[in-house]
């Protein structure tokens, strides 16, 4: 603009946009820490940012919220390889991996909710991406890597709606355990069960 302004692309890297942090993880797949996160359009509203930055460590909530009162619940999900092998995964494939860990969560919340304990999330695995504008070829938003497909950190917002579960009552992000904010205290608190499904009473 008459020689007064220099413009430049700043690399996705170390400069983020909501989709190659958050779902197609570019930073972290070439391990390195960016200067900013931009958490961009998403499927939650304000809740959905929320816990995405939760998800992914870079949002402080008060200390309350990494000793919740009751305790906590969390369960390993099981997602067949079977279930990830196909590429590009069809429509149908996709709803079938979400619906499998869809019913885990619901008895997990159930559970957790008989308890009062709050429900840590486990991680999410998407087969396809999720936009407003059909998706590129390999089933991921425009642009975006065939690599990004399937996505093993599937945002919440994705398959759910984050404040409809109301989090800060309800459940704590998958990352939650891992977290420098949770209490040593909180995370040498523990006891591992098995629950057997269907099996001899």
């Amino acid at each position: 603009y008459h020689g007064k302004v220099v413009g430049g692309v700043l690399p996705l890297p170390l400069f983020c946009g909501g989709h190659n942090y958050f779902v197609s993880r570019m930073p972290q797949r070439r391990g390195v820490e960016p200067f900013s996160v931009h958490t961009t359009f998403q499927y939650g509203g304000a809740e959905g940012k929320r816990h995405r930055l939760r998800e992914a460590m870079l949002w402080e909530d008060d200390p309350s919220y990494y000793d919740p009162p009751g305790g906590l619940l969390a369960y390993t999900a099981h997602v067949p390889a079977s279930m990830l092998r196909p590429k590009p995964m069809s429509a149908a494939q996709h709803v079938e991996l979400v619906e499998h860990q869809l019913r885990q969560l619901g008895a997990a919340l159930a559970l957790a909710f008989a308890l009062g304990r709050k429900l840590v999330l486990p991680k999410l695995v998407c087969g396809l991406d999720k936009a407003w504008f059909p998706l590129g070829r390999w089933g991921a938003f425009a642009g975006a890597p065939s690599w990004a497909v399937p996505i093993f950190e599937c945002p919440l917002d994705h398959v759910l709606e984050p404040g409809q579960l109301r989090p800060e009552r309800t459940v704590r992000e998958h990352s939650f355990l891992r977290n420098m904010r949770t209490p040593a205290h909180v995370l040498a608190s523990q006891a591992s069960t098995v629950l057997l499904v269907g099996g001899p009473q």
